[in-house]
């Protein structure tokens, strides 16, 4: 009797799985809702119509209407998700080789929208909230685990004397190029990044900056240094040369990595 009942579960687990597929499909693909995934490769673009036209590792789950996920090819993904809630939003993501565990939730609004550059390698665990809000991210960056980006907060801030609401979005959530958010970082509504920025680990960014080349820390963050900049390669492979007089000279271009490369 044991044996049967786990045969019956062995056999049960793949019809399981693919209803599951589908259930995460099936809401773009009726076309009254108007729904749309669009595949991007070579410059052209290709509307999704078969539950098979999907990206292994990326799933997305669709539950309002007249919206559009637009994604770039080649992507690399990996336990990430799309979950689109409201009516009218627009995610676009570009062509990425690192997309590992992502969670992307967007609650509602017309007005959603979330921009997502070439490049961006997620490595673990990142988590973008959005809700009638704006929010792009340029090209070339990284985001480490465990990295939380909120454009908009869950629950509405009334002042008792006219009612207003105190926590909207005044501006979009801007994150520049080339930028390196560390572990544990925290970027919320109204934030914006400059280009080539590093956040440090466990910092909270909750304004506007302006400078380029700086390193942003603290919460809430702020400016920890200025005129640096960042490459995606480790720090180990430069194998600086430390000299007598306490200087380093940095190993060039052409040797890191320590074999030396042809030009």
């Amino acid at each position: 009797m044991k044996v049967l009942e786990s045969l019956g579960r062995w056999l049960r687990h793949p019809l399981a799985k693919a209803r599951h597929e589908w259930k995460s499909f099936r809401e773009f693909l009726r076309p009254r809702r108007g729904n749309r995934v669009i595949f991007v490769k070579n410059g052209r673009e290709c509307v999704a119509r078969r539950w098979f036209n999907r990206i292994p590792g990326l799933k997305i789950c669709i539950r309002g209407k007249n919206c559009t996920v637009r994604l770039a090819l080649p992507i690399v993904a990996k336990g990430s998700r799309i979950l689109l809630c409201g009516h009218g939003t627009t995610v676009e993501i570009g062509s990425t080789p690192v997309l590992n565990y992502a969670k992307i939730e967007c609650a509602g609004g017309s007005r959603t929208l979330l921009r997502i550059g070439r490049n961006v390698r997620v490595y673990h665990s990142m988590q973008i909230q959005m809700g009638n809000s704006t929010c792009l991210i340029g090209d070339n960056c990284t985001i480490a685990s465990h990295v939380l980006i909120y454009a908009c907060d869950n629950h509405p801030v009334f002042c008792r004397e006219n009612g207003a609401i105190a926590n909207f979005q005044r501006r979009p959530l801007l994150i520049g190029d080339h930028c390196w958010l560390c572990r544990g970082s925290v970027i919320t509504k109204n934030a914006q990044i400059p280009n080539d920025t590093i956040v440090g680990l466990n910092a909270v960014v909750t304004r506007a900056f302006t400078e380029e080349h700086s390193i942003l820390g603290g919460n809430p963050a702020a400016v920890m240094r200025t005129g640096v900049t960042w490459e995606e390669q480790c720090p180990y492979f430069w194998c600086p040369d430390w000299q007598e007089d306490g200087t380093v000279n940095p190993m060039p271009r052409e040797l890191r990595g320590g074999q030396e490369r042809k030009k």
